[in-house]
């Protein structure tokens, strides 16, 4: 089939390798310009721009004219990971629509984070959906779905990952059988739920918070945007945890505790119900350290609070 790709990021290159490694005519891939990714002026090439440069695939960095899109008459286009809205007139133009690949169970968690919400609520099981676009927010027609079992060790990046993995197979499958597409239906309103932008102050811990609640938080954020709390005015990063499980008496929520157990070092806080065990974290203007070479540094902040 005649193939318009949208995607910008590592999740849509999951995707895109797929597709050109199926056989499938890709005749133009649209993703974002360079960017400024770190500290001075030199630009970064998206990943998907380097895999069409490798791979000698036709791509552009702006929305395509319309007049481009009848010129080169797709059979159907996809979008994945791709960030900006697509003109009505591009989505509908395609014999089989306009294809997007959503990580939940539509219409559960539409908008910028469902995996991160995901996470931050603790579910168990989430999924991926394919819908065919319309101009609303994830709420065009569904036409596939897949439950995933989240495993225990998944972040939100790891998640993400998996969740485009199964997504594209669902693709191929249709792009096997394109009229399928049309036994698309309905998304229910009534169970719709949106998700927000998660900003950096998202990544705030309160220790006053159950343990579960925070160790979801890091699970879900500690990547991206990241998860902190402050010590004495100072940040202190949080990029990985885990329940300990027994109870320290006397503890106050967010008091850092120390001991020693099997030969290692364990680094603590109180949270309102149970102790976390922290195995990551980054003082301020450091580097990420393990427990035990933050307590042969700064063994000083036992028995004070983070907040």
């Amino acid at each position: 089939m005649k193939i318009i790709f949208f995607g910008n990021d590592n999740n849509s290159l999951i995707v895109l390798d797929q597709l050109f490694k199926s056989g499938h005519n890709i005749v133009l891939v649209v993703t974002v310009e360079d960017k400024v990714r770190s500290r001075g002026t030199k630009k970064t090439k998206s990943i998907i721009k380097e895999f069409c440069l490798q791979k000698s695939i036709n791509f552009t960095e702006e929305i395509p004219a319309t007049s481009l899109i009848a010129q080169l008459r797709p059979d159907v286009i996809i979008v994945a990971s791709f960030g900006k809205i697509i003109p009505k007139i591009i989505i509908d133009f395609p014999k089989y629509g306009s294809l997007n690949i959503h990580p939940s169970l539509l219409p559960k968690y539409r908008g910028p984070s469902p995996v991160i919400t995901s996470l931050l609520n603790g579910d168990k099981v989430t999924g991926v959906s394919i819908i065919s676009l319309d101009s609303g927010i994830d709420s065009g027609p569904l036409i596939l779905q897949k439950k995933y079992t989240i495993p225990q060790n998944n972040d939100t990046q790891l998640l993400t990952q998996n969740l485009f993995t199964e997504g594209t197979k669902l693709i191929l499958s249709l792009l096997a059988k394109p009229s399928e597409i049309f036994n698309s239906f309905p998304q229910d309103e009534s169970k719709a739920s949106m998700t927000k932008k998660i900003l950096k102050k998202d990544g705030h811990i309160n220790w006053s918070n159950p343990a579960q609640t925070i160790l979801n938080q890091i699970r879900a954020i500690g990547h991206n945007p990241g998860t902190y709390s402050y010590l004495e005015g100072k940040k202190i990063k949080i990029h990985n945890a885990d329940l300990y499980n027994h109870d320290i008496d006397g503890l106050s929520d967010g008091e850092i505790y120390s001991i020693k157990e099997d030969g290692n070092h364990l680094l603590l806080v109180k949270a309102s119900d149970h102790i976390v065990n922290l195995l990551l974290v980054q003082p301020e203007n450091r580097s990420k350290m393990t427990p035990q070479a933050y307590l042969s540094g700064y063994s000083n902040n036992i028995g004070k609070k983070l907040d």
